[in-house]
């Protein structure tokens, strides 16, 4: 067996506790992290042409990561035996410390040895203080927010999915009202319009919310996917169903290219500059990819249930090999693309920093090539020298704790 082979097979063998593997689900994980990196690397000006910047859509592609991290493990709780909170916090603990632990203390004693915080690169801030939180997963700087935020989720998941196996359908509605409260309240304080509101957070993060309302959302999606006759119910309103999703997500698409990516072919933030009365209130502010969470959020629990049970054109592409590839390392891919966006800038004689203003050339589609590269190289080493044993060790250990207390 030649090493590609061997390696490839690796790549996508099943790692999870249950042994069941969703291929799509892989390739729309892979679509999230192009869409965050496809708008960071705009944003440090690595445009493939001088229509297309794409800095702003991170947010969506972070809103289809939480919808499915929510899906995935409320899907494992909810298929279980027994509701284990050890087992659980053991399995995501190995899923998501290493790598973290790895790449945030290289980048706080790098901060050491060069003397200072990059606040454009990955950084961590308030010294030795700040290094600690981030180390218990109380604060998250730079891209790091994210893991903050979904770690703490974990912390309230088992009593989320314990409530919908005891509660059921009044439980459902329960959670998707505190979906749409949370929404509320996050969509008020970052709209501006009531900024005297409290946060509703724990952990120290840029945004006033740990969007709550995008997690429930991914966790209904499981509870219905997981209830007594839905699939038999799904595949009778399939075509009505697909041409719903389709439609919600060529709207999804179109509001995040055209009205919150930079420019796409001159039309990027149409309502920010378009219209002194548009301006005037400042929609785009208000009602941008950070406000409109829970919309994007049930458009992408749709797709995550089509993925599920669906087929045709969307679940062949969901299923491609290279998205799924990028999908499997996404965490890496995620951890490690700023430096070296910031790596290809210096290379190709760009400006370091993001948001440089400068015109195009083709050294900035040149550079996105490299940090492609780059980024998916170094993402799938750290994959298999790092996530991938300790990932194997976690289902070692639940295993063999499940044999011994069955």
């Amino acid at each position: 067996m030649s090493l590609v082979k061997r390696v490839t097979e690796t790549l996508f063998s099943d790692t999870s506790v249950q042994g069941t593997k969703y291929a799509a689900l892989d390739g729309l994980r892979g679509i999230a992290v192009l869409t965050v990196f496809l708008s960071h690397s705009s944003g440090f000006r690595q445009r493939l042409t001088p229509w297309t910047s794409f800095h702003g859509l991170g947010h969506i592609g972070v809103y289809l990561f939480f919808v499915l991290s929510g899906f995935l493990l409320a899907l494992s709780l909810l298929g279980a035996k027994r509701l284990g909170f050890r087992e659980f916090m053991i399995r995501r603990g190995l899923r998501i410390a290493p790598l973290y632990f790895l790449i945030v203390s290289t980048v706080f004693f790098l901060q050491i040895c060069l003397g200072g915080v990059d606040l454009f690169n990955l950084h961590v801030k308030d010294g030795w203080a700040g290094f600690l939180r981030h180390l218990i997963f109380y604060q998250g700087d730079s891209v790091f927010w994210t893991i903050a935020a979904e770690f703490e989720f974990y912390l309230i998941l088992p009593l989320v999915v314990t409530l919908l196996v005891w509660g059921g359908f009044r439980a459902a509605c329960f959670l998707a009202a505190v979906a749409v409260f949370y929404f509320g309240w996050y969509a008020v304080i970052e709209s501006g319009a009531a900024t005297q509101l409290p946060p509703l957070k724990v952990a120290r993060i840029v945004h006033n919310g740990q969007f709550l309302d995008v997690f429930l959302c991914g966790v209904l999606a499981a509870w219905a996917w997981m209830q007594p006759g839905f699939s038999s119910w799904w595949s009778r309103h399939q075509r009505n169903l697909k041409v719903i999703t389709a439609l919600l997500l060529a709207l999804g698409v179109m509001a995040g290219l055209f009205l919150t990516a930079e420019n796409i072919f001159g039309l990027g933030r149409f309502w920010r500059n378009a219209q002194p009365f548009w301006s005037q209130w400042r929609f785009a502010e208000k009602f941008g990819p950070a406000t409109m969470s829970l919309p994007y959020a049930i458009v992408f629990a749709l797709v995550t249930l089509g993925a599920m049970h669906g087929s045709g054109l969307l679940q062949r592409l969901f299923e491609m090999r290279w998205l799924r590839w990028v999908g499997v390392t996404g965490f890496s891919w995620y951890l490690i693309h700023f430096p070296v966006l910031r790596f290809s800038n210096w290379l190709m004689g760009l400006p370091s920093k993001a948001g440089a203003d400068i015109a195009w050339s083709l050294k900035e589609p040149l550079a996105w090539s490299i940090s492609f590269i780059i980024t998916g190289a170094a993402a799938s080493v750290l994959y298999l020298a790092v996530e991938r044993p300790f990932m194997m060790m976690s289902r070692n250990m639940i295993n063999q704790r499940r044999r011994l207390n069955p």
